[in-house]
């Protein structure tokens, strides 16, 4: 009996230290593991618009990837020009080893990357504008043709839309007359104007 009184005093005059719920194990945070990819993107330039778009795209697609993992991205800018987008390769492929490249580089200006990546083993997902053939076997290319775009474009407009009148305002470049005389094709085919 004394020694059940004597508890109790330690007890009260000493009362146990309030334990928080959560453990020095649970407050450990797992270290996070990032699969690492990298971007030639024209941040500046005159492509700088698509360089803007495609960089929120990507990032929303990081944000929607949690089921495969942690993703970070390493974004160099094209600067628009061909010899931008070959010095923001090397540059990226210099600094880390991505997984994976990927950017919207237009056909004409993925030549110099191209030759670079031939000796690096490294891959390299591209969307061009035309159908691309390279000699690369680490180059992919995702392409949809024009006449599929004008298409859908044109359907759905016309179809979904309801419109049927249109002006198409298009640069004065071989890709800028090719989707205007497609879009123009499509026109007539759903009988639009």
């Amino acid at each position: 009996m004394k020694f059940k009184i004597i508890c109790l005093l330690l007890f009260l005059v000493f009362p146990p230290h309030a334990v928080n719920s959560e453990s020095v194990e649970d407050n450990v945070q797992p270290q996070k593991y990032y699969k690492t990819f990298g971007s030639i993107l024209p941040v500046t330039g005159k492509f700088s618009k698509l360089g803007e778009r495609s960089l929120r795209g990507i990032r929303t697609a990081i944000q929607h990837a949690s089921n495969f993992g942690q993703y970070q991205v390493i974004v160099k800018d094209s600067k628009s020009t061909a010899e931008g987008a070959s010095a923001a390769y090397r540059q990226l492929v210099s600094e880390i080893t991505p997984l994976f490249v990927i950017g919207p580089v237009p056909s004409n200006h993925l030549k110099l990357i191209e030759e670079y990546n031939a000796r690096l083993n490294q891959p390299l997902v591209i969307f061009p504008v035309f159908d691309l053939n390279t000699r690369s076997k680490n180059i992919v290319s995702f392409y949809l043709p024009i006449d599929n775009q004008v298409n859908n474009l044109v359907k759905f407009s016309i179809m979904d839309l309801k419109l049927k009148k249109f002006a198409v305002l298009y640069p004065d470049t071989g890709a800028g007359k090719l989707f205007s005389k497609q879009f123009s094709h499509y026109l007539n085919v759903y009988g639009g104007k």
